[in-house]
């Protein structure tokens, strides 16, 4: 939201006729504290996570049958084209419990954390 504020709206400091990008490069802090070439943990555990959530989809049941039929159906042209082009009446939807109503704590929180979020750009422009 900031940035987009600052770009489209022209909100916030303007700096017109300084090269930033140098300033910036001067300015910066390195990524890591320490002098060896290690990875630091917090770079090095989300990308393990995301490996190993990766490789677990491998152990879902039927997965792969499944998505090797939607990726068959897909590569079908012909089919594919009949079925977006040839007007046919919508699949008919299960019939199950209508959708619980939204809480009104629901609405309160949405409410705030869109406050707070929009607090927190305002105050990053300043």
């Amino acid at each position: 939201m900031t940035a987009t504020a600052k770009v489209f709206l022209g909100w916030g400091t303007h700096h017109r006729g300084r090269d930033l990008s140098q300033e910036a490069a001067e300015e910066e802090d390195p990524e890591t504290e320490s002098e060896r070439p290690a990875t630091p943990v917090v770079m090095v555990v989300p990308a393990a996570l995301l490996t190993v959530a990766g490789l677990g989809l491998g152990l879902v049941p039927h997965l792969s049958a499944a998505a090797h039929t939607v990726a068959g159906r897909f590569q079908d042209g012909a089919a594919y084209a009949e079925a977006v082009l040839v007007p046919s009446p919508p699949p008919s939807l299960p019939r199950g419990e209508p959708p619980k109503p939204l809480a009104p704590s629901s609405l309160v929180l949405g409410a705030l954390t869109t406050a707070g979020a929009v607090g927190v750009a305002a105050a990053s422009m300043r």
